[in-house]
Parts: C-alpha cells; structure tokens; sequence
C-alpha cells in the first residue's frame, strides 16, 4: 500500500509540474477515502507546497452525492495560491476554475486538540470573506470519485481573502451575493456549509488534526461554499456579504 501511495503522489505532482490534468486514480484502482488522504499528504510533501491553511469541500449533501461520498472533504490551501482582494488573476493559471464564495477564520493559538462549537471561536482571532478559485483538473466528470478529488488535495488552487473582522453578530446569519460585470450569479446563506458555521469549523478542524496536522497561528481555515459554485470566466468577480464585508477581483485572459 505504501508503495501505491508514493506512486501515485508521485503521478499528480509530476502533472501538477508539467501543468497537465491530474491522474483518476480510482480508474486504475480502487481507491478509499483513507488511502486518497494518505496520497494527498504525500502530493504536499513532494510538491515542496508551503501550508497556507485549510478547506472544506463537498460541505452538502447534494456535492457528496454527486462524487459518492456521504460525508465532507478536506484540502491544503498552498501560499502560493493567495491572491490579494482586486487582483487580476490570469485563467492560464488554472485548468477548470470554479468561483466559490467562502467565510474564513484566522487560527489565533497553536491548536493540537479537538474541538466543540463551545471552545471553537477560542481559537480563533479573525473573520473574514473569502474567494475561492478552485481547479477540479482531474479526469472526467463521470468517471471521478471523492476519494480522486481528495487524492488530488480536493481542487484547491487558489483563493481571494477579504478584509479581517472580529464579527461578534452570528455567522449564521451572513448572507452573500456573488456577481461577475454586475450579472449575479448565486446567492449563498452561511448555514449553506455543514448546515452551521461553528459545526463546519468543527468538522473542519478535527479532520485536519486527525490526519496529522497541526494548526498554527495565521493559518486561515474555510468552511466550504456558499451558494452555487459558478464556472469561472472573464470578467470582475464581486463577493457581497452586507454588512460582513465585500471582495473584489477579477479573472483576466490575458498573460
């Protein structure tokens, strides 16, 4: 198994490298969510990616249903991939982009042991919305599995943060409306992750550390989607959240 892990971790960081689309491996084998871990813990060791953070993906049902699994997923958000709010952003950069707007939170304190929706914002010193440039380049749609999209660090690609907050109202009952060139394109409620904030930042956070990581101050944790994911093409993205906030960027053909 450990030779299987190495080899394909080996395989998607090769493609990531020549700037091709990531391997299904469930084609070749079958593939558990465990094992799809184990390999995407590999793709960051060998990838040299430095760890910005985590995300939550599949955060629904309907998203779980869709790749066939019955519960959410988790990535490693790499440095590399954070942009500033009103950057440009070139769509050479990515394969399939998906625009998804997101809350985020700024871990606090080293943070090595479980938490409950209790303790959680303990932890936790800032809020804030959040961009989500994510990139399924991997395979056919009809042919991958959650265990392939966790294997190749679930999409992550790169992301948008807005401005910090200490937001004391509840996260709850933040709403959001995305556009790109003033056309809206979804409408996302907070609770549309998990079905509450606090419990997603908890499933979150003990996924992370039950995998072996360990949570350091500055590292920035994302709940998963609000609203609909949208394909991304040109034009000026806007994240409106009302009173929690605005981000602005856009995605540009251009080199």
């Amino acid at each position: 198994m450990v030779n299987r892990i190495h080899r394909d971790a080996d395989k998607i960081v090769a493609a990531m490298r020549a700037g091709k689309l990531r391997p299904v491996l469930s084609a070749e084998a079958p593939l558990d969510l465990e094992t799809a871990y184990n390999i995407q813990a590999q793709v960051v060791l060998r990838s040299g990616m430095s760890i910005a953070g985590f995300k939550a993906a599949l955060s629904n049902a309907a998203g779980q249903k869709a790749m066939g699994v019955s519960e959410p997923v988790f990535g490693v958000l790499p440095k590399e991939g954070q942009a500033r709010a009103g950057d440009s952003i070139a769509l050479k950069n990515f394969h399939r982009p998906v625009i998804e707007t997101e809350i985020g939170y700024l871990v606090a304190t080293p943070l090595s042991t479980e938490v409950i929706p209790d303790n959680v914002l303990s932890y936790i010193g800032g809020v804030l919305p959040v961009f989500e440039i994510a990139d399924p380049a991997f395979g056919p749609a009809e042919t991958r599995t959650g265990a392939d999209l966790v294997a190749v660090n679930s999409a992550a690609a790169a992301f948008v943060p807005g401005e910090v907050t200490l937001w004391g109202d509840d996260l709850d009952a933040i709403s959001v409306v995305m556009s790109r060139d003033s056309e809206r394109l979804s409408e996302g409620l907070a609770t549309d992750a998990m079905g509450g904030q606090l419990e997603a930042l908890c499933w979150l956070i003990n996924k992370v550390l039950h995998h072996g990581y360990a949570l350091e101050p500055g590292q920035l944790l994302m709940t998963g989607a609000l609203g609909g994911p949208q394909p991304g093409l040109p034009g000026s993205y806007l994240g409106d959240y009302g009173d929690f906030g605005r981000i602005e960027f856009e995605l540009t053909e251009g080199v």
